[in-house]
């Protein structure tokens, strides 16, 4: 008998699969879905119930992890950072550990279209698919898979939501000319298609394209969610491709939700496949995304989370802006002697004032620097909301009648503090 405790999968049925990558859209979704089939869960990855991490586990790190494993689903990915580490390097060194514990079924999610375009995302997905299948070559008591989806649809997901937003708009966006094609397969499609895989008689190695049986273009696809989101039928405004990767490039810059170069690259390329493949290993075929947007129809929940896709960056970097300025003025631009004046009816004067003056500017700048570069947006904004709170008791104290001068110097608080509580909802919800 090996580790893997094949002998308990015999008995009722369920399997022991540890899933990597389980918090994020995907591997969320496949872990849900064997979880309602009886199965035993293991989610493994930063912050779950068993710690990994591709950017530093070893072979003997994963070994440990394996033991009483049955089946080992890979659904880790990202859309920027360290492709080469997460998308190739660790995953590659989970399936030589997976081999050396003798798993019978590993299943790798992997992307479509790495024939058609050459990016970081979809080269180093391609490596560790290619090893993945060169350790099981031969092996016809493995059941080892490579699943290849083209766009996986469904809500939350990081696709559905930018083309829900570029159907929400007032004059929707097409993604250059809109002529490129896609073949989205429904997200609970393609854990119900996991779900079936493991069940499959080991055969060796596999590569399957997942896809949907309906071929759309981006422009065919955005236009069917405006019609999800029940807004009025509008001709789409074609965005050019060289405006997209600039937006790609500023997105990898500033961490603007999903639009990447990688994903801009991805996306005008397009990726079809002949579904005939996927449909008969499975032995049922995937809805198509029509089908299934007319089964889940929007709700007003959906049409806000659209409108407010195009706001999330724009509000942090507001923001971040904001708190800078406030920073260099004080200190750099407005008279010392208007703010010492100030300081003095709360008992701070000559060192003691410039020292309250310039360390507040110090930890403005310093919040609005964090919230800049996008480091932990959430507690970022809950600190400046207490500094902001602080410093508007202290200037009431000092000089209530700011409260009422007509430019409303602290009244003002008050917008800006809902927009703090709305950017660490929408950050938190990231």
């Amino acid at each position: 008998m090996t580790a893997t405790g094949s002998a308990r999968s015999q008995g009722d049925g369920s399997l022991h699969i540890l899933i990597i990558g389980a918090s994020g859209f995907i591997g969320g979704t496949i872990a849900r879905k064997l979880a309602g089939e009886g199965h035993d869960i293991v989610r493994c990855g930063r912050g779950e119930t068993v710690p990994c991490d591709f950017t530093r586990d070893t072979a003997a790190d994963w070994l440990k992890r394996l033991e009483g494993i049955d089946a080992v689903i890979n659904a880790a990915g990202i859309i920027r950072g360290d492709f080469e580490t997460v998308h190739a390097r660790g995953p590659s060194i989970l399936f030589d550990a997976c081999l050396t514990a003798s798993i019978p079924t590993v299943i790798q999610i992997s992307g479509l279209g790495m024939d058609s375009v050459p990016t970081r995302f979809l080269d180093t997905k391609a490596r560790a698919d290619d090893h993945l299948c060169h350790l099981a070559a031969g092996r016809t008591d493995l059941n080892w898979i490579v699943l290849r989806p083209s766009l996986v649809i469904g809500r939350g997901g990081q696709s559905t939501n930018l083309f829900a937003a570029l159907a929400a708009l007032p004059v929707p966006l097409g993604i250059g000319d809109g002529a490129a094609r896609l073949q989205p397969i429904p997200v609970d499609d393609l854990a119900r298609a996991v779900a079936t895989l493991l069940r499959r008689v080991p055969q060796g190695p596999m590569r399957l394209d997942a896809v949907g049986p309906e071929v759309l273009t981006t422009g065919e696809l955005t236009a069917l969610f405006r019609s999800w989101l029940e807004l009025k039928p509008i001709k789409l405004l074609p965005v050019p491709f060289s405006l997209l990767r600039l937006m790609g490039y500023l997105g990898d810059r500033c961490r603007l939700g999903s639009l990447t170069r990688e994903s801009v690259a991805i996306l005008q390329a397009g990726n079809t496949a002949d579904i005939t493949p996927f449909a008969q290993a499975l032995g049922w075929t995937p809805r198509s995304i029509r089908a299934v947007l007319r089964e889940t129809p929007a709700l007003a929940a959906d049409r806000i989370a659209a409108r407010l896709f195009w706001l999330r960056a724009p509000l942090r970097l507001g923001l971040a802006t904001v708190w800078i300025v406030t920073a260099i003025v004080p200190a750099f631009l407005y008279p010392l002697v208007g703010n010492q004046a100030m300081l003095s009816r709360l008992g701070l004067s000559g060192a003691w004032g410039y020292l309250a003056i310039y360390s507040g500017a110090a930890v403005d700048f310093m919040l609005g620097l964090l919230l800049l570069l996008r480091i932990r947006p959430v507690a970022t904004g809950f600190a400046q909301i207490a500094v902001m709170l602080g410093y508007t008791v202290l200037a009431t104290i000092a000089l209530p009648s700011l409260w009422a001068q007509p430019f409303g110097p602290l009244l003002k608080n008050l917008p800006i503090l809902l927009a703090t509580l709305i950017m660490i909802i929408l950050e938190a919800e990231r």
